[in-house]
């Protein structure tokens, strides 16, 4: 966020202000676990196929009632973020970007376990006053090799849609969620029946339309077996 993010950072979240009404965008959740618990997790926000919507957009001031940031503003929200991580036990090597020439924004981190990385988004949670670790959240058993990614609807999140114009919904059928996780081991199964395992079984990838997993239709919570 993202949830990643959706559920990631509150940055992706002032970019999916905009995006909210550009039609064509993409939101990634990346995770790379390794056998010990440590692991990067990266989210992408693309906005590229829509840029020329995106940059004339961001000359307004609100939209369907809803406030447009401009670049300082998703400037500042992404060195608090940024800021916030660094101090963070178990956080390390943040890394991130901002192209407000094609409008893609990234941000990465290392994280020690699932727990360092449960603890980043409860602390965003609490400096942003928005329930982000509430609903998404991750879970890992070494000895057994279960990882889970434990997914609920946002509320904050349904609000703010039922709140747009139908055309501006309208613009979420060009619109997709994608997460990707990769593990050291061989994926033995999913419980998610859209994920996707890759021919080397070491991925799972799941993708699927925006609008369906903010208004509550598709679900992103999959647990992966992994291979002992």
């Amino acid at each position: 966020m993202n949830t990643m993010i959706t559920h990631l950072a509150r940055m992706l979240t002032l970019l999916l202000a905009s995006c909210l009404f550009t039609g064509c965008f993409d939101i990634v959740e990346e995770v790379t676990m390794h056998n010990n618990g440590a692991g990067t997790i990266k989210a992408t926000i693309n906005l590229s196929k829509s840029k020329t919507k995106v940059a004339s957009l961001m000359k307004l001031d609100k939209v369907d009632g809803m406030k447009i940031p401009t670049q300082g503003d998703i400037r500042r929200e992404m060195a608090a973020i940024v800021s916030i991580l660094q101090k963070t036990p178990g956080i390390s090597n943040v890394q991130h970007s901002l192209d407000f020439n094609n409008f893609i924004g990234t941000l990465s981190c290392n994280f020690t376990s699932v727990e360092a990385l449960n603890a980043f988004t409860q602390t965003l949670s609490k400096q942003f006053k928005t329930n982000i670790s509430g609903y998404s959240s991750y879970a890992y058993q070494t000895k057994s090799g279960v990882f889970e990614r434990i997914s609920k609807q946002s509320p904050e999140a349904k609000k703010k849609l039922d709140a747009l114009s139908p055309e501006s919904k309208k613009s979420f059928d060009d619109a997709y969620y994608s997460a990707i996780y990769r593990f050291d081991k061989t994926i033995i199964s999913v419980s998610n029946p859209q994920a996707k395992i890759s021919p080397n079984k070491k991925a799972t990838m799941l993708k699927v339309p925006a609008l369906q997993v903010i208004d509550g239709r598709v679900n992103l919570s999959n647990k992966i077996q992994l291979s002992n």
